[in-house]
Formats: structure tokens, C-alpha cells, sequence
């Protein structure tokens, strides 16, 4: 008779199987619509415009990492559409000579449609890999962002804001552009985007404030 241990590992070996066989099914669709995935790295560049009666505020920007994954779905042979899903801190420095920094961690989801036009690379060397082919991209669509909490730092103290101080959703427009080239087949595009929100972030019947970025990213499409 099995014992329960024996039966318990050929159990986990069963549901591993078909995991593995999901994923492989999972893999050949993807790849037979050419749907690309990656990771993507680079800087946020961010600084927050204040409305208070009739003036119109802005203080220094701050710089932050910006991590994630983006997919690209082709449409046409020009068309493309990019999503993904990105930690992006954005936020200003209220005052530089006190060290005053107030920040706002997000996850952002940028819905993009993707135009490129591809020029000839023919004089480079085939030992840089990098295909025969550079694209120019032009990227315009909407992002959502919600918020994971924001602090304000000053001379390295740390206070966490309100949930009631300021409004965890945003959302607003980007636009940029880029060039994309392949390296050992697949993907490699850098792009420069500039990002500005829509909605007032600050819950005051006085103040306002909306976010805008500028953010360059390299994104590696290798799956």
C-alpha cells in the first residue's frame, strides 16, 4: 500500500507536470502572434505643478528608479500596441536648501499605441548582433497609476501621508518616442517619455496639484 508521503509527492509531481505543459501551451501561443514580453529599467524625472487662487506653483524635481515589464502586441507592420506595468516613484523637493522631499510611490499602467518606421543598418559589423535594421518609434496613450503610499522626508526623517491628505488614483496622458533595434533577435528599444496627469492629486478646497514626468527607459524584449 502507498503511504500518504508517496502519494503526496506523486501529487505535487502530477500538478508540476501540468504546469509545465501550460506554460510550454502558454509559450507557442505567444510566440505564433508574436507577442513580445520584457523587462524595462531606467530614470523618472518627476515634479508636481501646484494651483493655489490664481498662481501656479513648481518646485525642484526629483530623480527615482523606475523598474517593470512591458508587452507589445503588433498590429500591423507600422502599428504596434505597448502596455506593461511599472514602479515609478514621482513627487518634488519642496525645499532643497532643508532637504524637504515629498514623494509618491505608484504602480502605473500606461495603455500605448506604438508607430515605427525602420531605416537600413547595413554598415555596421555583424559581430555587434544588432540586426540589419533601426526602427524610430513614436508612442502616444493614457496610463493609470495607483498609488502604494507616499512620505515626506526632511533632513532624513520619514513621515508617512494621510490617505485622507491626497488621492491614491491618477491617471493622464504620455507621449514620446524612441528607436528600437534587435539585438541577438529580439527587441531592444530605449525610449524618452514625458508624462502629465489629469487629476488633482491633493485633497484641499484651496490646493491642487498635478503630477508630470519625463522618463527614459530601455526595455529588453527577449521572450
Amino acid at each position: 500500500m502507498l503511504s500518504i508521503r508517496m502519494i503526496f509527492v506523486l501529487f505535487v509531481g502530477i500538478l508540476s507536470l501540468q504546469q509545465s505543459q501550460a506554460q510550454t501551451e502558454l509559450i507557442e501561443k505567444l510566440q505564433d502572434k508574436k507577442i513580445s514580453l520584457g523587462p524595462q529599467v531606467g530614470f523618472t524625472r518627476s515634479n508636481l505643478i501646484w494651483f493655489e487662487s490664481d498662481a501656479v506653483m513648481t518646485w525642484s524635481s526629483i530623480t527615482k528608479l523606475t523598474v517593470g515589464a512591458n508587452v507589445m502586441i503588433p498590429l500591423s507592420d507600422k502599428w504596434s500596441l505597448q502596455s506593461g506595468m511599472h514602479l515609478v516613484t514621482k513627487g518634488t523637493e519642496t525645499s532643497p536648501y532643508w532637504g524637504t522631499e515629498l514623494s509618491f510611490s505608484y504602480i502605473e499602467v500606461p495603455i500605448l499605441a506604438q508607430w515605427q518606421k525602420s531605416f537600413s543598418l547595413s554598415g555596421l559589423p555583424s559581430s555587434l548582433q544588432m540586426g540589419n535594421e533601426i526602427q524610430v518609434l513614436g508612442l502616444i496613450g493614457p496610463y493609470v497609476a495607483q498609488s502604494l503610499g507616499s512620505r515626506v522626508r526632511t533632513f532624513g526623517y520619514r513621515e508617512t501621508l494621510s490617505n485622507r491628505e491626497y488621492n491614491r488614483l491618477d491617471w493622464g496622458l504620455s507621449l514620446g518616442g524612441g528607436c528600437q533595434v534587435n539585438v541577438m533577435d529580439k527587441p531592444l528599444q530605449c525610449k524618452l517619455m514625458y508624462n502629465v496627469g489629469f487629476r488633482d492629486i491633493y485633497k484641499s478646497p484651496t490646493v491642487g496639484a498635478i503630477n508630470r514626468s519625463l522618463q527614459a527607459t530601455m526595455c529588453y524584449f527577449f521572450f
